[in-house]
């Protein structure tokens, strides 16, 4: 009889790896950029006790915290984010991208240009 592997146990798996992963590199990042724990937190808008905590791999980032601590650190979010499959815009997605800005509202435009610096830098 042919078994499959539960998926409750694979999906704990996974998000225990994730956890652990966004933990290490948060820690890095902010250890090789010289930041405190409070300094991080400070800028990301969030206490110090949920940045000690994801460091620490006890709690997982919401989308938006994530976000804020790309831009707290100086990095993409996909240096936190455990990928090696993190898009990087090249010339094909470029044009598109501008395509989807035809017609918009410059103040549109420069949000979503901020949006995209956070993905791509």
């Amino acid at each position: 009889m042919l078994t499959f592997p539960n998926i409750d146990e694979i999906e704990k798996k996974c998000k225990e790896l994730m956890i652990k992963t966004i933990a290490k590199n948060l820690r890095n990042i902010r250890l090789s950029r010289r930041f405190s724990q409070e300094e991080v937190s400070v800028r990301a808008g969030i206490s110090a006790k949920h940045v000690q905590n994801l460091e620490a791999g006890k709690k997982s980032p919401s989308a938006r915290t994530a976000l804020q601590l790309a831009k707290a650190l100086g990095v993409g979010i996909c240096q936190i984010l455990p990928t090696d499959h993190c898009p990087r815009i090249n010339g094909d997605m470029e044009a598109e991208i501008n395509k989807l800005f035809t017609g918009k509202e410059e103040r549109d435009i420069q949000k979503a240009k901020r949006l995209l610096e956070v993905f791509f830098s």
